[in-house]
């Protein structure tokens, strides 16, 4: 029921989607109504709104902002008004929202360590299964069950979670059943950890000793490495670039062929277009490329701590 309960907010946020694409639909369409000049038209460009995918009902806290849009065939590339200055290059903490997936993360792996723990604590019980068979086969009996039945209920779950959005008319492509795959078979490893990381101090005697481990266990991995991992990336966010520079640069760019090109051959003259031809053949050859490497070496940078990012969450079961 808890679960449902995320999920269903999520599933109301995601129905605001087709609200927000005709409104800005129709603020799209009264602006370029009224814009007669196409010199405007030219140097606004046109924007897009990204859409959502439907997988957005279960992780809400994705890296990609609400209502983004974005200006493309636009002469005005300078918007320093709209820089997002780096720092949402990566998803915030788990508390920061709780969605379906973070729901999982932490009441999943409280639930898998202490069923884990549970199935060694009883020590009379086990010693007389131990009496019927050896002790290697009643441990592997005893943790093959109880992994199946936990995969059997989490699987449960996620179906009674689909079957749910399907009732809320949330309907999935091949695309997304496939992030979904993903995102089961990471989510089932990362609760087998917890699973096997009860078992192993369910062996202990001392139900002291044992709580605080598995509190520090749970803890550790669930808070601590991805504020670690935040932090690293962090680090390297203020020696990226801003987007503005980089504009600006191009905008430079532009600027100074323009002067290169005034001085050579004056102002545009219709009788001489091979000359100008010839010019922008230039252009695209030379100044174009330099533009292009500006915004490439951009790329590199962002996709560099998008790549640590990620490089350094691969090594941890919780992220």
């Amino acid at each position: 029921i808890i679960v449902l309960v995320f999920v269903n907010t999520g599933v109301n946020d995601y129905k605001k989607v087709p609200e927000k694409e005709e409104k800005f639909k129709t603020i799209q369409s009264k602006y370029f109504e009224k814009t007669r000049d196409y010199e405007v038209y030219g140097r606004d460009g046109i924007k897009i709104l990204f859409i959502p995918s439907p997988t957005e009902v279960l992780f809400q806290s994705a890296i990609i902002p609400p209502d983004l849009a974005a200006k493309i065939d636009s002469i005005a590339i300078v918007n320093i008004g709209g820089n997002l200055k780096g720092k949402s290059l990566r998803p915030s903490g788990i508390g920061g929202c709780l969605d379906f997936s973070n729901l999982v993360l932490l009441l999943g792996s409280i639930f898998a360590l202490f069923f884990g723990y549970e199935s060694l604590y009883h020590k009379e019980y086990l010693k007389f299964l131990s009496s019927l068979r050896s002790h290697r086969k009643t441990f592997a009996a005893i943790v093959i069950s109880r992994s199946i039945l936990f995969i059997a209920a989490f699987l449960f779950l996620f179906l009674c979670v689909l079957l749910f959005l399907a009732v809320t008319g949330i309907g999935f492509s091949a695309a997304n059943y496939a992030t979904l795959a993903g995102f089961l078979a990471s989510k089932l490893g990362m609760l087998l950890f917890f699973f096997m990381v009860g078992i192993f101090f369910g062996t202990f005697r001392s139900v002291l000793f044992s709580a605080i481990s598995m509190f520090t266990a749970w803890f550790f991995p669930v808070f601590i490495i991805p504020g670690l991992i935040n932090a690293a990336v962090e680090k390297k966010i203020p020696d990226i670039t801003k987007d503005y520079q980089t504009e600006l640069s191009k905008y430079a760019k532009l600027v100074d062929f323009e002067n290169k090109t005034e001085k050579k051959m004056g102002k545009f003259n219709r009788d001489n277009i091979e000359a100008e031809r010839q010019n922008i053949e230039e252009f695209k050859k030379v100044d174009y490329k330099e533009i292009e490497n500006l915004e490439k070496a951009l790329r590199d940078e962002i996709a560099a701590a998008i790549h640590t990012y990620y490089t350094l969450s691969a090594w941890t079961p919780v992220t």
